[in-house]
């Protein structure tokens, strides 16, 4: 059935019979609304209402669903019409309703075997004493804590300062730099790689000197560039066998090729804008502050 043929029907016989909105709603029992959505083709009457409404416009049940008055010699044809397109529309109706439901189920069942599944993932981590993926779900769990990689970040960071600190000495006994300077250092590391019998650990490196002059903490030279580190572990002890950076000048592309792989390379190029530089620097002052003793 076209609705928006009917509803222009339903709005020409009620102007025809002189009637507002609101005064054929009110025959009926209705709003004017009601009859608004039926002449604008966004609805049909209830079946309980088509005959006291064919009654008030003047037209058969037949004509109403049609859009059209019917000459009396196709009334047979226009009813058989009628009926075949009640019968079709019902029957996308029942299509419409089934491709809903299945679409709903497929959609209930779709999240059912994904909490399934990550249900399981968990669980099957929490057995392993791993930490979990998705969620604890709600059990007491409390997965045991890797403190290796904090380990191997630290025995980075105290290789690199050992080498300052006998730079620093040297230059001392040379009488190039006072007494009273002290180094320190920060690592952040972007990538830990596990090899057959070692690490290589991927990182940015800030060094700077400090002393105090006059109560004020002063900085006195420093380095800041990645560092790629050769990591050996012997009875749970780490320890720094190699330590390699770019070269200046005309090879430093080439080496960051060579040291650094493509991930790697994208986050060194980020360190000066995405924080870790600054963070380094509030690291590296608070540490000698600490040192020094200063608020």
């Amino acid at each position: 059935m076209d609705q928006i043929k009917i509803g222009n029907f339903i709005a020409f016989l009620r102007k025809e019979k002189n009637l507002t909105q609101r005064e054929l709603a009110a025959a009926l029992g209705v709003t004017d609304r009601a009859v608004s959505k039926w002449e604008n083709g966004r609805g049909l009457p209830d079946l309980s209402l088509l005959v006291p409404l064919c009654e008030i416009l003047g037209v058969s049940v037949n004509e109403l669903l049609c859009g059209e008055k019917i000459k009396r010699e196709d009334l047979p044809q226009k009813a058989q019409d009628t009926v075949l397109d009640a019968l079709t529309d019902s029957q996308k109706k029942e299509r419409r309703t089934k491709r809903i439901f299945l679409a709903v189920l497929l959609a209930v069942l779709l999240l059912f075997f994904s909490l399934a599944t990550m249900f399981g993932i968990d669980v099957n981590q929490m057995r392993q004493n791993k930490p979990t993926v998705f969620s604890t779900w709600g059990f007491d769990y409390c997965p045991p804590v890797d403190l290796s990689d904090e380990a191997i970040r630290q025995a980075v960071e105290t290789a690199m300062l050992a080498q300052d600190e006998a730079d620093l000495d040297r230059l001392i006994q040379d009488g190039t730099v006072p007494l009273g300077r002290k180094p320190f250092v920060s690592t952040h590391v972007f990538l830990i790689e596990e090899k057959s019998d070692h690490v290589l650990v991927h990182a940015w490196v800030k060094g700077t000197t400090y002393y105090v002059d006059n109560g004020k903490l002063l900085a006195d030279g420093g380095y800041s560039m990645p560092y790629r580190f050769t990591v050996e572990e012997k009875d749970g002890i780490f320890t720094v066998t190699k330590k390699e950076h770019p070269r200046d000048g005309s090879l430093y592309t080439q080496d960051m090729q060579t040291l650094f792989p493509a991930s790697v390379r994208r986050q060194i190029n980020r360190v000066y804008w995405d924080g870790t530089a600054a963070r380094m620097n509030i690291e590296l002052e608070e540490k000698a502050k600490l040192y020094f003793h200063l608020s």
